[in-house]
């Protein structure tokens, strides 16, 4: 069996749990315990779990995970090939459930410092309500995929921690800063396609005049749309709609515009054998290499790599 090195900083139910017992863990200048599991139980597995204040990332690359959170009737299922982000600002104690007969490959990244913390707070809570799996006042899980550029990130996490040297320490924090950044930019590109208005203290007609170009945006993102144009058919000035915009959505509409064409690309990448070229000019791009250029930006791939993936 695999030689399993522990930190003094390791969470204490890592040593003391059957569910930990192939799990390598790494404290990295106390800013990030990072864990790797690799098990096959023949057994169903429970695990109480107490969670202090944290911000996380589970890659889970193979396996299924169920967890129920104490205190309410919420269960979580970790599904394989997803990222899940977790934050929170108090101790959450729950019961993790392993299904027998699974060969569990998960990456946990749990990032130390109270300033990431402050990544979420009320503001940004309100954006990041995408792909929420659970929310409660001090504790969010969101689901995510796990893109081509992500499991790039996970095969290199796994790769650097085959040695605790300087250097591969200093690598691993790397890339986990690195996931959780990319992670959060997805978060971000979610939220601003999916519809959902924020609060804000717009007027009744304010709001309607958004939605209407939301609409209008939704019917028409394969023409070239003007944002001054879409202002003179909702019947309002080009900079009020765009000032309305951002506060109900938390985006400008040239950016919601570029994202959600870009929602209807990875669709048709997913869903279709159309060429790139194709899938640009339906999507509203001039022409492939003006798509390919936004979509690097997003996802870090080019379309060609993600249909590939």
């Amino acid at each position: 069996m695999k030689t399993i090195r522990y930190s003094k900083n390791t969470p204490k139910l890592a040593k003391d749990k059957q569910l930990f017992e192939n799990t390598e863990w790494f404290n990295i200048q106390g800013l990030l315990n990072a864990g790797f599991v690799e098990m096959a139980p023949l057994q169903d597995i429970r695990n109480n779990t107490k969670v202090d204040k944290h911000l996380s990332l589970v890659f889970m690359l193979n396996g299924a995970v169920h967890h129920h959170i104490h205190g309410s009737k919420s269960v979580v299922s970790y599904q394989p090939n997803r990222v899940y982000l977790s934050y929170s600002h108090d101790t959450i104690y729950g019961t993790d459930f392993f299904p027998a007969n699974y060969c569990y490959n998960i990456i946990l990244l749990q990032f130390r410092p109270d300033e990431l913390l402050e990544i979420f707070n009320e503001r940004s809570l309100n954006s990041y309500r995408a792909n929420m799996q659970f929310s409660s006042p001090n504790f969010c899980i969101w689901r995510l995929t796990l893109t081509p550029v992500l499991k790039d990130i996970a095969q290199r996490l796994l790769a650097a921690r085959r040695s605790s040297d300087a250097l591969s320490l200093l690598n691993i924090q790397r890339l986990s800063l690195n996931a959780l950044w990319l992670t959060l930019e997805q978060l971000k590109y979610s939220s601003s396609t999916d519809g959902e208005p924020m609060r804000s203290n717009l007027t009744g007609r304010d709001r309607k005049n958004v939605i209407n170009a939301q609409l209008f945006i939704h019917e028409h993102f394969q023409t070239h749309l003007i944002i001054k144009d879409i202002a003179k058919v909702i019947g309002v000035s080009e900079s009020k709609l765009n000032r309305d915009f951002k506060k109900m959505f938390n985006i400008g509409i040239h950016r919601y515009i570029i994202n959600y064409r870009l929602q209807q690309v990875t669709k048709l990448l997913n869903e279709s054998t159309l060429t790139i070229s194709d899938i640009a000019i339906r999507c509203g791009f001039t022409c492939a290499g003006h798509l390919s250029r936004r979509f690097v930006e997003v996802f870090g791939v080019t379309p060609h790599a993600y249909r590939c993936n």
